[in-house]
């Protein structure tokens, strides 16, 4: 079998090249079009000359396989919603604990399943998001609670992930939200596990040990995965600095236990030579590392980075064991075979990619890295340069491998790179063990002070971590550059050409040369030029987009025209002050397959559901120009924004009636209401309200969330306001509803910005009533996801929703 299909840039073995066809058809039951990509990449890969009659059948049959049983275990959400649940109310729900999550913010994920609504059973698990908790929610634990349920049924966007698939993947049906104390929680007499009990027994004695503070919100995050007591400033200065994987349990602080193992090995040896006679030092390591390893999962809560890892890792202990050759890389195709065979769909989580990608570019590149520090003559300089350089190659290597999906998952990478080898062989050298070991020995009865000392030397350096965090914050030094987030043909054109220059340079020529690495460094650079193309070709058509967020129960609207200008009408914002819009959404939307920048942001008025989402656009992407109303809002955020604007020198500009905005080649933003002596009462009246016209002919009327009083002042102006497209003003409220308007429009499709089943009831069903009575189609965010809107040249219009079932 192995002269059947050999590999000419990596040597795959021929299981390990049809396992990756395999994932390729999991992953295109969601992504046809790079699914099937990533399968002929890969097939190319690894097939040699001749072999492509055979080789390719039985590739093809790998793909479909795949795809097979993505489609076989996807789980099926329920088809209708019970009406309790459409009730919107609290009614009291029964269930058992799966998992348990702490988050930043003194907030807990509760995973629950056994459901037992008012009216029976219920399908599915439960996402349950508790703030300020109270009762201590351990795996196994029954309990019974008055909740307000809703499908999880996420943000869906173009370019960004759908968040309803995020949740079915893991069977998750439903969410729930509540603040502890106040939501009738009720332990019922459960068969909790004695591990668990023994988790929440060290999680207690860190919280005794280590006085509250930072030090303590990383200590508990690093030993136990609890990051509920880690400010939501912090992780900001921690993600911006490059090392939020340092902070999250991974294969990272497994790779720091598995060193651990190879020190108490070493110490061995020094201390007992003749045991090394019976056994080799590396082999003794991986013996002394395998408790180590299998202890801090325990300790983490078996997350499933930490089980992936620790498959990974197991998988290369036993092919030390068994003295085979190229572990690194047979053991990761040997984990991520486990791992399919226990969850087929982990291909599409993020976690597990980057950790794939990680230790593939470190498996491909470490080999020469080493041989060239072998070479080096003096012993003492080659185990300095394996202790401080080797780590800091072996990131380097990682990251190039996952660059792709870390631009496209954040929009950035840090380029604080350095902060790695500063903080790194602290953490690993200093804060783990002295952490664990304390952890370890204050469940000693009577040796308590001591543990209490390691672990409070750990917190103290991490309370100086902290204060550097924010030190260079405040200098700086921490500022996001947000990047062009590549499509997926650029994601395959940059492994493309990484492949072909690992190739080139690694690899022996065949018979015919290097042409296949030639073949890839050509295919990799004009796939990595796409994006380029695809943005120059559009700036010179004409075609205009009109985007509708999907941002929850808010509004944002992104003008895409040609020549490169864009208009960001509003942001859209979350009333939670943990989750930022403008960070998760509007941003990445904004970087996708576009240079961020020169952009001119428009705020209809000056509420939470429309400017909040503009705070972090508006701090790192260039903005021509920021235009509003003339009130600036108030409340959390508002001063924010008046100093992020004031701060980045953005021209303002006070738009009233009568104002107009130039856009090129025959596009015009009129401003239709409010008059600059407005004495109307309440924001949303004071709305903004704008029309997008191409040379005389209306394409759309946003008019932000002006309620009745706003819209009998403006008909009563007798202003044409016809328009293709209308954005239902205030999200569809009764408030709102005004079939004259819509008669003045004349649209052939209207947009409601409104929340999935939310607790307004947006779009009224009197709204709903008058556009279906109007014979005008409306469309809703949160039931098709993000809506957008094409004219072409001659002014035909179409729309796509993102959501097509």
């Amino acid at each position: 079998m192995r002269d059947r299909v050999r590999s000419y840039i990596v040597p795959l073995a021929p299981w390990q090249i049809g396992l990756g066809v395999v994932v390729a058809g999991i992953f295109a039951l969601r992504f046809p079009i790079p699914g099937m990509a990533a399968g002929v990449f890969w097939s190319v890969l690894g097939l040699g000359p001749g072999k492509w009659r055979k080789g390719g059948v039985l590739l093809a049959a790998c793909f479909v396989s795949g795809l097979l049983l993505a489609r076989l275990v996807t789980p099926v959400a329920p088809a209708g919603v019970p009406d309790w649940i459409a009730a919107r109310q609290k009614f009291p729900v029964r269930g058992m604990v799966e998992s348990v999550k702490r988050v930043p913010g003194d907030r807990i994920t509760i995973t629950a399943n056994h459901l037992i609504g008012p009216d029976g059973p219920l399908c599915g698990k439960l996402a349950w998001s508790v703030e300020g908790p109270q009762e201590v929610l351990l795996p196994g634990q029954e309990f019974s609670a008055l909740l307000d349920v809703r499908p999880a049924h996420g943000l869906a966007n173009f370019g960004l992930r759908d968040g309803t698939w995020y949740w079915t993947r893991q069977g998750v049906f439903w969410r729930a939200y509540s603040r502890g104390g106040r939501d009738g929680v009720q332990l019922l007499p459960s068969d909790v596990s004695a591990s668990a009990r023994r988790r929440e027994r060290a999680r207690e004695e860190v919280t005794v040990a280590v006085d509250p503070g930072p030090g303590q919100g990383l200590l508990l995050g690093l030993l136990l995965g609890d990051r509920s007591r880690i400010g939501h400033d912090l992780m900001r200065r921690v993600r911006r600095s490059g090392l939020a994987h340092s902070l999250a349990l991974s294969g990272l602080h497994l790779g720091f236990a598995a060193l651990m193992g190879q020190g108490l090995a070493w110490a061995v040896g020094m201390l007992f030579p003749w045991v090394l006679l019976r056994i080799v030092r590396p082999h003794l390591g991986v013996l002394l590392a395998g408790p180590l390893v299998f202890g801090y999962m325990w300790l983490g809560g078996w997350t499933p980075s930490l089980v992936r890892s620790g498959l990974m890792f197991g998988s290369w202990g036993v092919l030390l064991l068994m003295g085979r050759s190229r572990v690194l890389l047979d053991g990761l195709f040997l984990a991520v075979l486990m791992m399919l065979f226990y969850d087929p769909l982990c291909v599409y989580d993020t976690g597990l990619q980057l950790s794939v990608l990680a230790v593939a570019g470190i498996a491909l590149g470490l080999g020469p890295v080493r041989d060239l520090m072998r070479n080096v003559p003096r012993r003492p300089v080659r185990i300095a340069l394996n202790s401080v350089v080797l780590p800091v190659v072996m990131g380097m290597l990682a990251t190039a491998a996952t660059l792709p999906v870390l631009v496209w998952k954040f929009g950035m990478v840090s380029p604080h790179f350095w902060l790695n080898a500063v903080w790194l062989p602290v953490l690993g050298m200093v804060v783990l063990p002295l952490g664990l070991i304390g952890l370890g020995v204050s469940m000693i009865p009577g040796l308590h002070p001591v543990g209490w000392w390691g672990m409070q030397g750990a917190a103290t350096v991490l309370e100086w971590f902290a204060g550097g965090m924010e030190m260079l914050e405040q200098s700086g030094r921490l500022d996001p550059t947000p990047l062009l987030r590549p499509g997926w043909p650029e994601w395959f054109g940059y492994w493309i050409l990484l492949v072909g220059v690992v190739g080139l340079f690694l690899s022996r020529p065949g018979p015919s040369g290097r042409w296949r690495e030639h073949a890839a460094l050509v295919a990799g650079t004009a796939l990595l030029c796409l994006g380029l193309v695809r943005q120059g070709v559009h700036e010179m058509s004409d075609e205009v987009v009109l985007t509708v967020l999907d941002t929850g129960m808010s509004q944002a609207v992104l003008l895409e025209l040609p020549g490169d200008r864009r208009v960001l009408v509003d942001g859209g914002g979350s009333w939670r002050r943990e989750y930022d819009m403008g960070e998760s959404v509007v941003s990445p939307v904004l970087a996708w397959n576009h240079v961020p920048g020169n952009i001119l942001v428009v705020l209809t008025h000056g509420d939470t559901d429309h400017y909040r989402g503009l705070l972090y656009p508006l701090a790192w992407s260039p903005a021509v120009g920021f235009v509003h109303n003339g009130f600036w809002p108030g409340g959390w955020g508002g001063d924010e924004l008046v100093q992020i604007v004031k701060n980045r020198d953005i021209p303002i500009i006070a738009a009233h009636a009568g104002d107009e905005f130039e856009l090129g080649r025959g596009f015009v933003l009129q401003v239709l209401h409010p008059l600059e002596d407005c004495c109307l009462a309440g924001r949303n009246n004071r709305s903004l309200v704008l029309r997008l016209v191409r040379n005389g002919h209306g394409l759309a009327l946003i008019p932000g969330d002006v309620e009745n009083r706003g819209i009998g002042m403006l008909l009563n102006r007798g202003a044409d306001i016809s328009a293709d497209v209308l954005v239902v003003p205030h999200h569809g409220s009764r408030g709102s509803l005004n079939p004259e308007l819509y008669a003045a429009v004349h649209p052939d499709l209207a947009v409601a910005a409104a929340g999935y089943l939310n607790g307004f009831g947006f779009p009224h069903p009197a709204v709903r009533k008058a556009f279906a009575d109007a014979k005008i189609p409306l469309v809703t965010t949160g039931e098709q996801g993000s809506i957008r809107v094409h004219w072409d040249r001659e002014g035909k219009m179409a729309w796509e929703a993102k959501r097509t079932r």
